[in-house]
């Protein structure tokens, strides 16, 4: 018997439409698919199936599978994100990455001691290639963000984040020039030499995970400032004491038999103030009483 036309509710009715009957359809034949057609779902790109014709409901679950694959894709990047994030938070990172510095600036001077041995070029290119490593995990855990946002309250690390990223990027610049050029003497090989040099400039980021370190070097900044202040204040006490040195003692009359001695001493302010300085820091009051 011929298989019933699907009700209008029914949900492959909703699915299929039934194309114009022609030739022995249109004298009777049986409009209902084929045996073997029964249950087939449409896949690719078909434009009918069974007698069929496909509805554009079939290009809306080809959207849904894309978008479905794209949420995937999300799910995966995130997931590994956190686990970078996991990864470069962990105490054990941070003490492997103070470790390897460490270990950095113990190469470097044996480096400085005996130059003429090979392994320390590969040895640097690998301490190099772990630190950039690190530089691109910070970047995808924490954002380009961390690099340009100035305010401390919601960047706190953005002048170490400047610092590192200054250093690594001297290093890489150091290594791709070394690779092109081979520069042995002159202004350049000068210039490679001192960025090799600023290299041991990476032995601060101690001071970042060591905190007693980190205080010690802030008491030093501001010891530094008041060391600053005294200085300028000494320096305005040199300058008033220089003016009146200059016209009291700088400008005797020839025949005074010390006028050629304190003429060398006082003869202008620069001169006068250096050697109030000597006579400060290294007195040598037997010359004066003389």
């Amino acid at each position: 018997s011929a298989e019933p036309r699907p009700a209008a509710g029914h949900p492959t009715a909703a699915r299929y439409r039934v194309p114009r009957i022609e030739g022995p359809r249109a004298m009777g034949g049986s409009t209902s698919p084929k045996t073997s057609d029964r249950g087939q779902r449409p896949t690719g790109r078909q434009t009918s199936v069974g007698g069929y014709k496909l509805l554009p409901t079939d290009d809306v679950d080809f959207g849904l599978n894309k978008e479905n694959q794209t949420k995937d894709a999300e799910k995966d990047a995130d997931s590994c994100r956190k686990w970078l994030e996991k990864v470069y938070e962990h105490w054990a990172f941070s003490t492997f990455m103070n470790l390897f510095i460490v270990g950095n600036s113990v190469v470097m001077g044996f480096e400085t001691d005996l130059p003429t041995w090979a392994i320390w070029e590969p040895l640097e290119r690998a301490f190099l290639f772990v630190f950039v490593i690190e530089l691109l995990m910070k970047i995808q855990v924490q954002g380009l963000q961390v690099f340009y946002v100035l305010d401390l309250e919601v960047n706190p690390d953005v002048y170490w984040n400047l610092f590192d990223f200054v250093v690594v990027t001297l290093g890489v610049f150091d290594t791709f020039l070394s690779l092109v050029c081979n520069i042995s003497s002159g202004g350049m090989a000068t210039m490679f030499r001192i960025i090799r040099l600023l290299r041991i400039i990476r032995l601060f980021r101690i001071f970042k995970f060591l905190k007693k370190l980190m205080l010690l070097a802030v008491g030093f900044v501001v010891a530094f400032q008041a060391v600053a202040w005294v200085t300028l204040l000494m320096s305005v006490v040199f300058y008033m004491c220089s003016i009146i040195m200059v016209r009291t003692c700088g400008r005797l009359p020839d025949s005074d038999p010390h006028a050629e001695f304190l003429h060398n001493e006082f003869s202008d302010i620069p001169t006068s103030m250096l050697t109030l300085f000597v006579l400060m820091s290294s007195p040598n009051l037997p010359r004066y009483i003389e």
